[in-house]
C-alpha cells in the first residue's frame, strides 16, 4: 500500500490533500448538527467512530 505520511510522520502531499478533502466533506454535516444544538465534541466522537467502522470494514474485507 502507498504511504500517506513522510518518514518524519507528517502528511505527504497526498495525505494533506486527503485531510483537506475529508474536512470539506464533513464540515457541512458537522455544522448542521452544531446548529441543531448538539455538542461539537459529541459530533466529533460519532464521526470518529464512523470512520473507525469504515477502517474496520476495509481491514476485514482486505484480501489475505
Amino acid at each position: 500500500m502507498k504511504p500517506l505520511f513522510t518518514d518524519q510522520a507528517r502528511y505527504n502531499e497526498t495525505g494533506n490533500a486527503l485531510h483537506n478533502d475529508v474536512g470539506e466533506q464533513l464540515r457541512p454535516i458537522f455544522e448542521a448538527y452544531v446548529k441543531l444544538g448538539y455538542s461539537p465534541r459529541d459530533i466529533a466522537h460519532i464521526m470518529h467512530w464512523a470512520v473507525s467502522d469504515l477502517e474496520l470494514t476495509a481491514v476485514l474485507d482486505a484480501p489475505v
